[in-house]
């Protein structure tokens, strides 16, 4: 009976412990979609302003943002469906944010990009990346400070949460 008691609290540790991992991983998530996600902008700029390519061209043509990646896939095929390119943003930034890939905060500034892309000249659309990539920068700013000083806070109430509900339940 001793030994079930112990490995029950052994497995409550644990599952807090894990709660904060998890907790702080969303926090890294954040800040890695943001840093890809300017990697993105930065290529869009450099398509738009040397190969005048269009919005779909670009989701289709863009390489080397893995979190970004799956967004831009989907709001692709949205728009093969027959979808506006702001419609298949918005619902391509919802699966996004449902994968916890960013935070609530953000979305607002995610759709901005989407209801302002592709509908300029090329001078228009390549200060609209400029600008749209400023502001992201300061979000990152923010999400990375914010990892360094909540990401071991999350990890130790996660297994401080563990150990108190042991000590209470036992």
């Amino acid at each position: 009976m001793e030994f079930l008691k112990f490995f029950g609290g052994i497995t409550v540790i644990i599952s807090g412990t894990l709660c904060g991992l998890y907790a702080s991983r969303v926090l890294k998530n954040r800040v890695r979609f943001l840093e890809q996600y300017i990697m993105f902008l930065t290529q869009a700029k450099t398509m738009i302003s040397y190969n005048a390519m269009s919005a779909k061209e670009i989701l289709l043509s863009v390489g080397s943002v893995p979190l970004v990646s799956p967004m831009l896939s989907e709001c692709t095929e949205y728009l093969s469906n027959g979808c506006t390119f702001q419609d298949s943003w918005h619902k391509a930034v919802n699966s996004a944010y449902e994968k916890k890939l960013f935070a609530l905060s953000d979305k607002p500034l995610l759709y901005s990009f989407g209801d302002t892309f592709g509908i300029s000249d090329i001078d228009g659309e390549v200060t609209k990346t400029e600008l749209h990539t400023a502001l992201v920068s300061e979000r990152l700013e923010k999400a990375r400070q914010e990892f360094s000083s909540k990401c071991k806070i999350y990890r130790i109430v996660g297994m401080f949460c563990g150990i108190v509900i042991v000590l209470i339940i036992y």
